[in-house]
């Protein structure tokens, strides 16, 4: 195995090219070795002829004991040793790291998440995040660079491969979320009023300091407040009706405008009739041409029929 001038500075072996050219020489010594090893004892192996590789380039003998070095020259070695193993590492991301990236993001983990939800689940990353091989953060950084696009949404996300893994973990996550206790609204609601019953009962006693006052009605004020949020019915999404049923809902309201009676006192029913009867007709021609930001989408509660009767 060749080696780099021993003159060669500690800088310009951690430049990018010099790196690249090392792990491409370091190439046939992982191949060798791969012949000789499986498993966690050929990452182990790879590992630890690498750091040697990488003492060699910065002039040291063979067989350097790297428990004997100063600490600003293991350091070094250290940083060649892991610029050359990040460059080997995509070699060993599996298809089953990549479903596991899939379905943690599928479960609302970021990537980076991902990455350490990983770590106790494979003892290649493992090995991988030592002090002597790449290291916890370079190899977190590369592998949440390499493989953030496995999520819906990126451009380079594989649908044919991981749609379906995706799909089913979701669900799987939604009905393990559903199963917790007060994550429902109705389990918060009952959660809510069952602490503000408490609160009330407490206030009703006279043995407070004015402080415990404040305190006790400002905590059910709060509670209230959470309460009349959770119990809020979501707002519906409004109907997407067809040209035909819109018409239909149109004629209709400009029929029961123009009835004065059933208008709140002060409408100016002619101007409102009149814009209704003008975007029926345009509705109704064949030509029309509707601006988009003056047609409000009708409520989802609507008595609209399909359109058949008018």
């Amino acid at each position: 195995m060749q080696t780099m001038k021993a003159q060669v500075s500690p800088q310009d072996l951690l430049s990018d090219e010099a790196l690249t050219k090392m792990t491409i020489e370091y190439g046939p010594s992982v191949k060798e070795l791969a012949e000789m090893f499986s498993g966690y004892e050929y990452i182990d192996e790879m590992i630890k002829h690498a750091g040697q590789y990488a003492a060699q380039q910065l002039g040291h003998p063979i067989g350097l004991n790297l428990n004997e070095v100063d600490s600003h020259t293991l350091e070094t070695i250290r940083a060649v040793t892991s610029g050359i193993l990040q460059r080997l590492v995509p070699g060993f991301i599996s298809d089953t790291h990549r479903e596991f990236f899939v379905r943690c993001h599928a479960r609302g983990l970021s990537t980076s998440e991902a990455f350490m939800e990983l770590i106790p689940e494979d003892k290649t990353i493992q090995r991988f995040i030592q002090h002597d091989a790449v290291g916890l953060g370079p190899l977190k950084s590369m592998l949440v660079t390499r493989l953030a696009y496995l999520k819906p949404g990126s451009t380079r996300w594989p649908e044919k491969k991981y749609g379906a893994i995706w799909r089913d973990e979701r669900e799987r996550h939604k009905k393990e979320v559903d199963d917790i206790p007060f994550t429902s609204r109705t389990e918060q609601a009952a959660l809510l009023a069952k602490h503000a019953g408490r609160l009330d009962g407490l206030l009703e006693h006279n043995e407070h300091s004015a402080a415990d006052w404040q305190l006790l009605t400002n905590s059910l004020v709060k509670t209230l407040e959470s309460l009349r949020k959770v119990s809020t019915v979501e707002q519906q999404e409004p109907t997407h009706l067809s040209g035909t049923q819109l018409i239909g809902v149109l004629e209709r309201l400009t029929l029961a405008l123009d009835a004065p009676e059933q208008l709140a006192p002060g409408t100016d029913t002619d101007a409102l009739v009149g814009v209704l009867e003008r975007l029926t007709l345009a509705l109704k021609s064949p030509s029309h041409e509707v601006v988009a930001d003056q047609v409000k989408a009708i409520p989802a509660n609507t008595n609209a029929d399909d359109g058949s009767s008018v």
